[in-house]
């Protein structure tokens, strides 16, 4: 099933998220980076249609997993540190 993540955090670009899965992600899902780093579905929207110049995908919004840092302040300076 095709993907595409979102995430509101400013992350580094470096930072990419699978594209493809072998089925639907659920929220209170954990999807990885590239680099490593974890985040948490929180919503998953269809969208597109089912034609070969549109094909359906789902777009995965990702939020830090909870109960993981005290705090965005906490997230952005471990991540900074990464």
């Amino acid at each position: 099933m095709k993907i595409r993540c979102h995430t509101n955090l400013d992350l580094n670009p470096c930072e990419q998220w699978p594209e493809e899965l072998p089925c639907r992600p659920m929220v209170g899902d954990i999807m990885t980076s590239s680099t490593g780093l974890e985040l948490e579905v929180v919503r998953i929207t269809f969208s597109g249609s089912m034609t070969k110049h549109q094909p359906a995908y789902c777009k995965v919004e990702l939020h830090l997993p909870k109960h993981r840092y005290k705090n965005i302040t906490a997230f952005e300076e471990w991540y900074r540190k990464r």
